[in-house]
């Protein structure tokens, strides 16, 4: 049997949360407006349309882009993990820290605990995020330092 590196640890972590944003994508894109969003503002969809409909229409379209740029971060994640997280090279180790940071760290703060199954896989891929990062980086830093 194989031994697993450091790399290939942190490469697997990294492609969860990858896919992981990309369910959350999906999820905003076709919901538009998902309930614990709702919940978030304090209003019930009703109460915005009868507000202003071009709120409400408004409110929408900027969720709906919002999941699609979810979406579009995690397959530019995965096509980096793919080839160039795997061989090693810092910038890819960079861009996944850069791009993944306005998906995971807001997250924090727009999710509810009362939507357990969002709030906790908010959490749990904000983790794995993390975890993925640190291990990724003692792993490429180490393999490629000056002996």
């Amino acid at each position: 049997m194989r031994k697993l590196d450091m790399l290939e640890i942190s490469w697997f972590l990294l492609i969860i949360v990858a896919l992981g944003s990309m369910v959350f994508g999906v999820i905003f894109a076709v919901l538009g407006t998902p309930p614990f969003i709702l919940e978030y503002i304090g209003m019930e969809w009703s109460e915005i349309v009868a507000l202003s409909p071009l709120l409400a229409g408004s409110l929408e379209l900027a969720q709906r882009l919002l999941g699609f740029s979810q979406i579009s971060i995690g397959l530019v994640s995965l096509m980096v993990l793919k080839r160039h997280f795997r061989e090693g090279q810092r910038w890819a180790l960079l861009f996944i820290l850069t791009i993944n940071v306005p998906v995971w760290l807001p997250a924090w703060f727009l999710i509810p605990p009362a939507i357990p199954i969002a709030f906790w896989g908010t959490i749990a891929l904000s983790i794995l995020w993390i975890l993925g990062l640190v291990i990724g980086a003692r792993a490429t830093l180490k393999t490629h330092s000056p002996s």
